[in-house]
């Protein structure tokens, strides 16, 4: 249709367009070896779909940073999520069930996290007394849960703005797709209340 677009925060691959996007696996990465640097090493991983960028970005952090401490790939500590508080709430029982709980579980987003919530609720489970929790993004809400939440910040405002200064040159015809532009910006891990030392 030549209209004009910019891929936000993931890309598809084979379509071609300027891009904002988050360094995904640096996210996932960080909020990992901070769990590991605490000592925990069973840590249970939700993806947001790894057939999708983000989701095997995130999933590439994770390894990586289980690597780098030598710890061993428990396939029963990783969980194909989604996005609803639904799939949190599915993907937290899942690990509740097993008979070696993990003592961490990093969420891909605050959707899953209030589904999280709702499964520690049911099985009386204190957080971070009996396991600590990082979520991606971050939400107004984050910083009053009891404890507030860790978090891994993604940097949204500078994400849209990129995405609307690159998606008005496209409107105004300047540059062509023989040029694209891509743009890559950092997380932050922001250090709160829900995680302890083991």
């Amino acid at each position: 249709e030549k209209l004009p677009f910019v891929f936000v925060h993931r890309k598809v691959s084979d379509i071609i367009a300027d891009s904002v996007i988050l360094d995904n696996k640096e996210g996932a990465y960080s909020a990992i070896r901070y769990l590991l640097e605490l000592g925990h090493r069973r840590i249970g991983f939700i993806t947001a779909k790894r057939n999708i960028s983000t989701g095997k970005q995130r999933f590439l952090g994770y390894i990586k940073a289980l690597k780098e401490f030598n710890v061993s790939i428990d396939k029963k500590l990783i969980e194909d999520g989604g996005y609803t508080i639904e799939e949190g709430y599915n993907s937290v029982k899942h690990f509740l069930d097993l008979s070696d709980i993990p003592t961490a579980i990093f969420l891909p987003n605050n959707a899953m996290t209030i589904g999280c919530f709702k499964a520690f609720s049911e099985r009386g489970i204190k957080v971070p007394q009996d396991i600590s929790i990082i979520s991606y993004d971050d939400s107004n809400w984050a910083i009053y849960f009891t404890p507030s939440i860790t978090v891994v910040r993604q940097p949204t405002y500078q994400m849209g703005a990129k995405a609307a200064e690159f998606l008005f040159q496209r409107i105004m015809k300047k540059g062509s797709y023989n040029q694209l532009q891509e743009i890559i910006l950092k997380p932050k891990l922001e250090i709160r209340k829900s995680c302890r030392k083991v």
